[in-house]
């Protein structure tokens, strides 16, 4: 297979995961896609955490997807999901919420 093919075959066989943000889907060509991984780049403190965060709560609870959260740093913070959660769908949603979300560190990786 080349690479037009499987470029072909990425666009007809892979669904996107909508971020949550109609601009970001439309320059993404309908969001995030499905079963591959994504990686966010920015200068510091430019929104890139909120953003996964933001992302992550969406696929979790519109879609009822499972999410893996990897956290290179180490400075996961179930606090700040639950407040972006609480926020956008409210707090009866967290519960569930937090049954769907896997979060790995490098250092949960390391000793596994």
């Amino acid at each position: 297979m080349n690479g037009v093919e499987l470029l072909d075959d990425a666009l007809r066989n892979k669904r996107f995961l909508p971020t949550g943000c109609d601009g970001i889907d439309t320059l993404l060509g309908g969001g995030l896609r499905e079963g591959q991984l994504t990686e966010i780049v920015g200068p510091s403190s430019s929104g890139k955490t909120q953003f996964c965060l933001y992302v992550a709560s969406n696929v979790a609870v519109k879609l009822c997807g499972s999410v893996v959260f990897l956290d290179t740093s180490n400075s996961f913070s179930p606090t700040r999901i639950a407040s972006i959660v609480n926020q956008i769908f409210g707090p009866a949603v967290k519960e569930v919420f937090f049954n769907a979300f896997l979060t790995l560190s490098l250092l949960n990786i390391a000793f596994a």
